[in-house]
């Protein structure tokens, strides 16, 4: 009988990634020409050119992009999102991340730093702090 071959690591080991069950992720290497859909959530590490239609949460991460128009159930964006997003959750939008169209969505939140040419759809009440007293 011959013997197994031992797998040795050397330094550190980093963990794997934790997902949820329910979301798919398209890796870094990735690359879709074509509309995306299914059920649970994306995240997409790499790139997509057309659409992206799931019933659960898209993740775009840092050094993602996705050039088409973007369904779900909430938008994370920390890559670049060129294309309109329709959304029934929050949005959210990272310090680095790069955003152009139009959102439709209960919340939405852009971090300072990022880069938006947008056009808001949505119901909002505006807060502007605590109410000034003339002088």
């Amino acid at each position: 009988m011959t013997p197994r071959p031992r797998c040795i690591s050397v330094g550190r080991r980093k963990p794997m990634a934790r997902h949820r069950a329910d979301i798919s992720v398209l890796g870094a290497s990735s690359r879709i020409t074509g509309n995306v859909r299914g059920a649970g959530g994306l995240r997409v590490e790499g790139s997509v050119k057309g659409e992206v239609t799931v019933d659960g949460p898209v993740e775009i991460a840092g050094g993602a992009t996705v050039a088409g128009n973007v369904e779900g159930e909430s938008l994370d964006l920390e890559g670049i999102l060129e294309g309109d997003a329709s959304v029934s959750g929050p949005i959210r939008v990272g310090a680095r991340a790069t955003a152009t169209g139009t959102f439709r969505s209960s919340q939405v939140t852009i971090e300072p730093g990022a880069r938006v040419a947008l056009q808001l759809d949505n119901d909002f009440e505006l807060d502007l702090g605590p109410a000034r007293r003339g002088r």
